[in-house]
């Protein structure tokens, strides 16, 4: 970097104080890559010469960069600020989409808008969730350059393909739900705090007990299933397991899914209500397929939703609305999910986050006439 290339707009009349001039500049020439993650931009000392300004100037300008998250200042006399973060541009994100169900686009919605945003180049794999496809594109994406996004399933193949790709230099990190052994970023709402805001929500309306009800061997729902624990204790509802009504899980790999998980949802829901015969009474519901379930078993049993049965569960907007009484629910704000996971994505591949952890997004309840209850 050469004065010639460092022109300032110092006359009188100027648009921006100069200190933003030059961090306008140092952030340019970041997102152009000619300064990397992990590069270290010219001492505070050559910063001055380079740009024929005082000390402060220079101070305020990296002070500015800093508080963008662009550097870290460094300690040592005759050090130049570290660079965090580096362009984007050469970044590339992959999203693997296992369907077409709503959730799925929304994310990638989500995802998309982020990518266009911060100029990410971005795509996407759209694969039927078949043991050998999973596995074939995990281990064939190079490490470098792109990133990925994934619905996790939790199968061997999977799990296998996604240890061999980490251990290629392979970014990525999984959405919505999380498995224990892979060292790898992962991204849900707070299904535990959720879980726990819904069933307080139901005792404070109606008392206790809170039935659970849904398939609960994924990672997401034995989280909620923990959240419905900790409000059942608040109310000295200890003997859990008799509260617990669980149904078979979804096959992911099923000729129709969605149709098998809201067959067995519905006659697991109709046996439950048959067996715990106490009115009215409340549900919280792990999944939609238990809510869809829920909301038929009780049709057919002459048992209404608001009335008879308090329900309250997980899910967005569209599907809440969309069943016979709306539900009340810890929203599931996919297209947030989505653009969240591609900052977190980005952050990694730049190496501005250099450790793995689960995150999460706070749970929000929304109440409708499921619950009946205040909020």
């Amino acid at each position: 970097m050469n004065n010639s290339k460092c022109k300032l707009d110092k006359g009188r009349g100027k648009k921006d104080p100069l200190y933003k001039q030059v961090s306008d500049q140092l952030a340019a020439q970041i997102e152009s890559g000619k300064f990397g993650a992990g590069d270290r931009l010219p001492s505070v000392s050559k910063l001055v010469k380079q740009w024929d300004v005082n000390y402060q100037t220079i101070n305020l300008a990296l002070a500015r960069l800093e508080e963008q998250g662009l550097i870290r200042c460094a300690s040592g006399r005759g050090k130049g600020p570290l660079v965090l973060v580096g362009s984007a541009q050469k970044f590339k994100m992959m999203f693997l989409r296992w369907s077409n169900d709503g959730y799925p686009m929304e994310i990638c919605e989500g995802i998309r808008k982020f990518a266009e945003e911060k100029k990410v180049r971005f795509s996407i794999a759209h694969h039927a969730p078949s043991r050998g496809n999973v596995a074939d594109i995990i281990s064939n994406l190079p490490a470098g350059d792109t990133g990925l996004i994934m619905l996790p399933m939790d199968t061997p193949e999977f799990e296998n393909a996604c240890h061999l790709a980490v251990e290629r230099g392979v970014k990525m990190i999984l959405v919505d739900e999380r498995l224990e052994d892979l060292p790898v970023n992962t991204l849900s709402i707070d299904h535990a705090g959720g879980a726990h805001r819904a069933t307080m929500h139901l005792l404070k309306g109606h008392g206790g007990p809170v039935l659970c009800f849904g398939a609960t061997l994924r990672a997401s729902v034995q989280e909620r299933v923990a959240g419905w624990c900790g409000a059942m204790n608040n109310y000295g509802i200890t003997d859990h397991e008799k509260y617990l009504y669980t149904c078979p899980e979804l096959d992911p790999l099923a000729e129709a899914p969605g149709a098998q998980a809201l067959s067995q949802s519905y006659e697991a829901a109709k046996a439950m209500l048959n067996a715990y015969s106490e009115r009215p009474l409340s549900v919280l519901t792990c999944t939609g397929y238990a809510a869809q379930g829920l909301y038929k078993a009780a049709g057919e049993l002459n048992l209404e939703i608001g009335k008879d049965i308090f329900v309250a569960g997980f899910g967005d907007d569209a599907f809440c609305h969309k069943l016979p009484v709306p539900l009340t629910n810890i929203k599931q704000d996919w297209d947030m999910l989505g653009q969240e996971a591609a900052s977190i994505l980005l952050a990694e591949m730049s190496g501005v986050i250099r450790h793995t952890m689960h995150h999460l997004l706070p749970a929000k309840l929304q109440i409708h006439a499921s619950s009946v209850a205040v909020a």
